[in-house]
Formats: C-alpha cells, sequence, structure tokens
C-alpha cells in the first residue's frame, strides 16, 4: 500500500528519523520525526481522496445508468399495459361476435380472428422495443476489461492497486482481473465470441451506444462491482494508517 500511494522514500525517512530521535531524543530530533510523519500523512490524505472521487464517479455512472433503465422500464410497462387493454377489448369483443350472430361463418371468423389477435397482442407485450442512447466517453470499466498496464481515467494510485495482484484475496490475479473473470462467468455478458457478444462489449466497454433496458442495468450492476472494488482498498489503506499512529503511553 505505500507502494501504491508513492510514499516508501518518505516511510524509509521516517524510520531512520524515529531510529535516531529513540537514540538521541533531542526535541530537534522529535521534530523531525513529527514532521515527516506528518507528510507521509498528508500523502495517505489524497490518496484517500483519490478512492473516494473514484468511487464516488462509479457511483454517478451507475445510478445514471440506472435512471435511464428505470425511465425505459416504465415506458415499457405502458406499452405492455396498452396492448393488454386492447387484448382484452379484442377478446370480448370476439366473444360478443361469437354469440350475437347466428352465422357459423361469422362465429368463425370472429372466435379464430379475435384469437389470432389476441395471441398477437400477447406476443408484442412479450417484446422489449424501447431503446436509447446513451453515451459515456469518459468509460471507468474499459481499463478492467482491457486489463491494462496504466490508465489515464484512474488516479494512479487507485489503478495500481487494482491492477497488482498482491492487493486480490489470493494474490495470484488482480483485482481487475478477478472483476473481469466475474463480468464474464457470471451472466452479465452474452458469450464474448458470439456476435452478439462482440456488438455488447463495443457497447459496454466503448464510448455509448443504443442501449436496452437489460443492458443499461447490465452496466449498472457492472459499475456498481466496480465500486465495491474500489473501496476495499480502504482497508489496505486503514492498515497502513494505524501502522503510522505511535501508540500512546498508557
Amino acid at each position: 500500500m505505500a507502494n501504491a500511494a508513492g510514499v516508501l522514500p518518505q516511510l524509509k525517512n521516517l524510520t531512520q528519523l524515529e531510529r535516531t530521535a529513540y537514540h538521541q531524543p533531542s526535541e530537534t530530533n522529535k521534530l523531525a520525526v513529527l514532521a515527516q510523519r506528518q507528510q507521509v500523512l498528508g500523502h495517505l490524505q489524497l490518496v484517500a481522496a483519490a478512492i473516494a472521487s473514484t468511487a464516488a464517479e462509479l457511483d454517478c455512472e451507475g445510478e445514471r445508468a440506472d435512471q435511464v433503465a428505470g425511465y425505459l422500464a416504465e415506458q415499457e410497462n405502458q406499452r405492455v399495459q396498452r396492448l393488454t387493454v386492447l387484448s382484452i377489448g379484442v377478446g370480448a369483443v370476439a366473444g360478443i361476435g361469437t354469440t350475437v350472430f347466428d352465422q357459423k361463418a361469422l362465429q368463425y371468423t370472429f372466435g379464430i380472428g379475435g384469437g389470432l389477435l389476441t395471441a398477437g397482442l400477447g406476443l408484442l407485450s412479450l417484446t422489449s422495443h424501447h431503446k436509447i442512447t446513451f453515451e459515456h466517453p469518459r468509460n471507468l470499466l474499459t481499463a478492467v476489461w482491457q486489463e491494462e498496464a496504466s490508465s489515464a481515467l484512474y488516479p494512479p494510485s487507485v489503478w495500481y492497486c487494482l491492477h497488482d495482484k498482491a492487493f486480490s484475496n489470493r494474490g495470484e490475479t488482480s483485482v481487475a482481473h478477478n472483476t473481469r473473470q466475474r463480468w464474464e462467468h457470471y451472466g452479465q455478458l452474452a458469450q464474448p465470441n458470439s456476435p452478439e457478444g462482440q456488438r455488447q462489449q463495443t457497447l459496454l466497454f466503448g464510448t455509448g451506444g443504443v442501449y436496452s433496458v437489460d443492458e443499461l442495468r447490465i452496466r449498472a450492476n457492472m459499475l456498481n462491482e466496480l465500486q465495491a472494488a474500489v473501496r476495499l482498498i480502504n482497508q489496505d489503506l486503514q492498515a497502513l494508517l494505524l501502522a503510522l499512529i505511535p501508540p500512546t503511553a498508557p
């Protein structure tokens, strides 16, 4: 974590100053230790701010995708309600027609025609037609999906933690790699080698395009998952901060 924060030289200097202050406990040496510790803590506060700002951006993008998905879902619900009402009306007319008319031909016409229209309206209600253009030129998902060595969209300390395997639970693969694996294997993405999978990857990891409700929700879920991974960096940062705080005298 100290390497990710870029404070290793300052920590080495702090260790030397503490050793000097221990053997030569003068006020000057004690002040030097205090000043160096404050400098390190200042750097770590900047890292904490970078983590918070990245998590906030991911949260904002996730909420934006979720809100647009909610809007599309509401439009789709209204469409289904209209089709349902129309289907009920067609069924009622067909039922009345088969009982009012005495001629078999008309009864068959109303019965079969009404049934076909009702079935057609039912099938239309099962398909989603509402889509929307959704742009995201600053796409924080792209670097994770491509597992880039560096990313201009992330603060260096944050990307180091996501890209270095030492920060994962097992220490075998990076957090970014593990996140991509979950996206691939837990149903969030279509088969990567299929035409639909290629289209979805271009949409989700590019600069935007025409989204459906389900695709917007997939994007929101991916952003929220990545946000959780970024927030977990605070655990390592907290451990480093606790190590820097001198023990209080009993």
